[in-house]
């Protein structure tokens, strides 16, 4: 129950209330029936000298005199001052002598504790604890922001070309990645499983650096591009939600396919894209794209083996005959026997139709694979045409032996 004086004012409240909705109809000339605009002019005027309430505006008469506010006016651009030359020489400099003491001091924490991590005596490998890899991490995001300030201004607009190619005179976008990035990510990977919270954070701390480099400095995109997509796909070994992963994935082939169009004979990116690839068929087309590009890949052969070894082990696992044709074909190909392949290639075009019925428009996405693969053999490989010609005689004819000759 309300005390008394809760419930006078309520009363007071809801009597208020009452008088503002029943007493102050709208009066409009409409609604006025009989009324001449005469007899309302005593009316309107009485109706101006009542009391108004606090807070509520009156129409102004055009006789009344109005006093508005002043409007605010809209707020020009503040003037700024062009740097100079002489400024930004001088914070060229400075960046770049805290950019060299950062740098050493990162080179030898991580020489140290690599050093300390592949020790075969289990003594010497010191157990860091959380702080001191929230330490590590701080000093190579210290050393991150210092590469960011060097390139911001070396690359300013006003600079001139000398301090332009100051970054790419001292190789400054690779050191970054090298001193700044990878080996710390090493030193992390070294100490797995207990260092893969600080593994995460670091790399997302890399990566958005390095998207802040490829929109303000974009005179080394490429550098930037191929740097995104290498931390994109350290992300996603990591990580465990299957929606994440994806989006790290599709990430990374982002990154590389930019930058396969605009280099395409770059023979590594295509070997990073082939570790990221969901099915058989397109990493082997991308390995095999990676050893015939104008820039081979180095280890692209041994990476070839090595699928086929696993191919050899998992061929249980494959669902589709024509995709055991194939890549066991190609394997026979590249091991060099002869006779197994023209069998297996026999049966593969036996397959090829059924399969291409059974897939539907997918097959528009592995039929690319399929085909890239075949014309990347027949560069890489001299005798898999005479081998061709050899299975599309009708005369009977034995096709040669091959002999596996790399153009590399």
């Amino acid at each position: 129950m309300l005390p008394v004086h809760s419930r006078g004012r309520a009363r007071q409240i809801s009597d208020r209330r009452a008088v503002s909705k029943h007493s102050f109809p709208t009066l409009t000339w409409s609604n006025m029936p009989g009324r001449t605009r005469e007899s309302t002019e005593g009316l309107v005027s009485t109706a101006h000298e009542l009391p108004q309430p606090k807070g509520t505006r009156t129409k102004p008469d055009s006789k009344t005199e109005v006093h508005t506010e002043e409007e605010p006016q809209m707020c020009r651009q503040p003037e700024t001052d062009s740097i100079s030359l002489d400024k930004l020489r001088l914070d060229v400099k400075s960046f770049y002598a805290k950019l060299t003491m950062l740098e050493a001091k990162c080179i030898a924490v991580n020489r140290r504790h690599l050093a300390a991590s592949r020790a075969s005596d289990r003594a010497r490998r010191v157990v860091l604890g959380d702080d001191q890899w929230q330490s590590l991490t701080a000093l190579h995001k210290q050393l991150l922001h210092v590469y960011y300030d060097f390139f911001l201004a070396s690359q300013h607009p006003s600079s001139n070309p000398s301090l332009m190619g100051l970054a790419a005179e001292h190789n400054v976008a690779e050191r970054l990645w090298r001193h700044g990035i990878c080996i710390f990510l090493e030193v992390l990977e070294h100490r797995l499983p207990r260092s893969i919270d600080h593994m995460m954070t670091f790399v997302d701390i890399a990566y958005e650096i390095m998207a802040l480099l490829q929109e303000t400095v974009p005179a080394f995109q490429e550098i930037w591009h191929v740097c995104l997509g290498h931390l994109a796909m350290y992300r996603s070994y990591f990580e465990n939600n299957q929606e994440t992963l994806e989006v790290w994935i599709s990430i990374a082939h982002f990154w590389y396919t930019t930058v396969s169009d605009d280099r395409p004979g770059v023979g590594y990116i295509y070997h990073h894209q082939a570790m990221l690839a969901s099915t058989w068929l397109e990493r082997l087309s991308l390995l095999k794209k990676s050893v015939v590009c104008s820039q081979i890949y180095p280890n692209g052969q041994s990476k070839i083996a090595d699928l086929f070894m696993q191919v050899h082990k998992l061929q249980d696992l494959h669902k589709s005959s024509f995709e055991k044709a194939f890549l066991q074909g190609h394997r026979d190909l590249f091991l060099g026997s002869a006779y197994s392949t023209r069998t297996d290639l026999s049966i593969m075009r036996e397959l090829l139709n059924d399969f291409i019925i059974s897939q539907g428009t997918y097959f528009n996405r592995i039929g690319m694979y399929v085909a890239m693969t075949n014309i990347t053999t027949v560069i890489g490989c001299k005798a898999f045409e005479a081998c061709l010609d050899g299975l599309l005689q009708t005369n009977g004819t034995t096709a040669p032996s091959l002999k596996l000759t790399s153009q590399s």
